[in-house]
């Protein structure tokens, strides 16, 4: 019984030696707790796919930016395009309405002139 006694002793002692030179050696967190390795791992998976997710809608924001620009960019030019020939329509029209008024009104006098002349020859 004694020997059996001092073989477990001896066992459980070079069990925990060896335990004791696994952990004083520079072994990897990997081959002590594998589960906390692979969580470990799994986490920087994670933050790796959320980041390139954050960085993929940053440019697709970027493109729509960029798109939105372009077309506020061509409604701008369209609207200053439009406004410039509705100018231009409008000076034509006044400068048409001030050779009408000026015919109008010379045409009055040449037909109140005529009109005097004729009064006077008869």
């Amino acid at each position: 019984m004694l020997r059996v006694k001092r073989s477990v002793q001896a066992q459980y002692s070079q069990v925990h030696q060896n335990v004791s030179e696994l952990a004083d050696t520079d072994a990897p967190a990997a081959v002590l707790n594998p589960l906390a390795a692979a969580e470990k791992e799994l986490k920087e998976e994670e933050e790796a796919k959320r980041k390139l997710e954050m960085r993929e809608k940053a440019l697709e924001e970027q493109l729509y930016l960029k798109k939105k620009k372009e077309l506020d960019d061509a409604e701008i030019a369209q609207a200053e395009e439009e406004f410039k020939r509705v100018r231009n329509r409008t000076e034509k029209q006044r400068e048409l309405l001030s050779h009408t008024e000026v015919s109008r009104a010379q045409g009055t006098r040449i037909n109140v002139c005529t009109c005097a002349a004729k009064v006077t020859l008869t």
